[in-house]
């Protein structure tokens, strides 16, 4: 009988035992959590604003990189102090400018040339000599045809500019001081199309294709870029 008491004495000590050990391992446990927490809780806030940080410039600075082109030759803000574009007007073409025919060539006939070989037919040397065309000995078909769309481009350099061609100015927010030709409205679109300023809100730059501000996201609708023409 006396050994059964001492053998259930010992067992109800060794469970006090190893449920003393059970709550020290839970304590140390839970010291262990609360000063991760206490640790992970700011630098856990700090990597999320860091990331937020570089979620928003990434964007801009890949669009700041895509717009390092090289500027235009008219472009005004290569001297920055200027405050419009300026574009050199087209110059009407004369008798001896490409394209049109010399006195000598324009008082010569179809059989006067030295054709190459496919040779143009006459109904096609009429047209460039109407055309005012610049001909020339050695010529084929294909060269008379050439010289035939480079006069027909020369002589609309001077006529008035397209709906098309004032509709871009407009979409790329130029301002117009009179109206253009078709050669002038042609050197107003490639400079705008690479023309660069500051934005009218936060300075960053922008270009005149731009319909809103890359960095400050504000609307560009009412930007107006005046352009000046050069007599």
């Amino acid at each position: 009988m006396l050994i059964i008491y001492r053998w259930l004495a010992g067992g109800m000590l060794l469970i006090a035992s190893v449920v003393a050990a059970i709550s020290l391992l839970a304590a140390l446990f839970d010291s262990v959590v609360r000063v991760l927490l206490a640790v992970s809780c700011p630098l856990g806030l700090y990597v999320t604003l860091l990331l937020g940080g570089l979620a928003a410039a990434i964007p801009v600075g890949k669009r700041l990189l895509k717009r390092q082109r090289v500027r235009h030759p008219l472009n005004p803000s290569a001297s920055k102090a200027a405050p419009c574009a300026s574009v050199a007007p087209s110059r009407r073409t004369s008798d001896a400018s490409p394209g049109r025919t010399s006195d000598t060539s324009s008082r010569r006939t179809y059989d006067a040339f030295s054709w190459g070989d496919p040779p143009p037919t006459k109904k096609q040397f009429g047209y460039a000599m109407s055309l005012g065309a610049q001909l020339s000995d050695g010529m084929t078909k294909w060269g008379v045809s050439d010289a035939i769309d480079f006069a027909i481009e020369q002589r609309r350099q001077s006529e008035p500019a397209t709906q098309a061609q004032l509709a871009q100015i407009e979409e790329f927010h130029g301002v117009l001081p009179r109206e253009i030709t078709y050669g002038e409205a042609r050197k107003v679109i490639e400079f705008l199309e690479d023309h660069n300023l500051p934005c009218p809100f936060c300075k960053v730059e922008i270009f005149a294709t731009d319909s809103t501000c890359c960095a400050c996201g504000r609307s560009l609708r009412r930007l107006r870029i005046p352009i000046v023409i050069d007599e």
